[in-house]
């Protein structure tokens, strides 16, 4: 016999059963994230800093900002993009997005083999905020 269901949290798990012998297939958890407080100013007024939340939930948080008479965030620097995926069709429009895979590397020096990456992601999100700032952006 064979069986879905959905585990907290992952996406449907498959499992069957033949001849006293099991197969699971399972997936990695779901990019769901947990609700949070939305985007926090860091450097007023311009650059604010999110979580998962903040970024795929951003259209609600257009519309908060909308009704507190804030400006709508312009620009968006996703740099964990290798876990949270915003999909073209959840983008908001006026936003300009830059996606950066990056990854959290404790004790990273210039001889890990991560650093070149890094260091390119980096310079990329700081130029990205950069000129966001100098434009008038949010």
């Amino acid at each position: 016999f064979g069986s879905w269901y959905r585990a907290a949290h992952q996406q449907t798990v498959w499992s069957t059963c033949a001849q006293g012998s099991c197969i699971t297939q399972a997936s990695m958890p779901l990019p769901v994230a947990i609700k949070g407080s939305g985007p926090r100013c860091v450097w007023a007024p311009q650059v604010w800093w999110g979580d998962a939340d903040a970024v795929l939930r951003l259209a609600h948080w257009q519309q908060q900002r909308d009704e507190e008479g804030l400006p709508r965030i312009t620009h968006v620097c996703n740099a964990c993009a290798n876990v949270v995926r915003v999909r073209q069709k959840d983008r908001v429009p006026n936003v300009q997005y830059l996606d950066l895979p990056m990854l959290d590397v404790p004790n990273i020096t210039r001889k890990d083999y991560f650093w070149p990456k890094t260091e390119r992601d980096l310079h990329k999100a700081v130029a990205f905020v950069e000129k966001a700032v100098h434009d008038g952006g949010i």
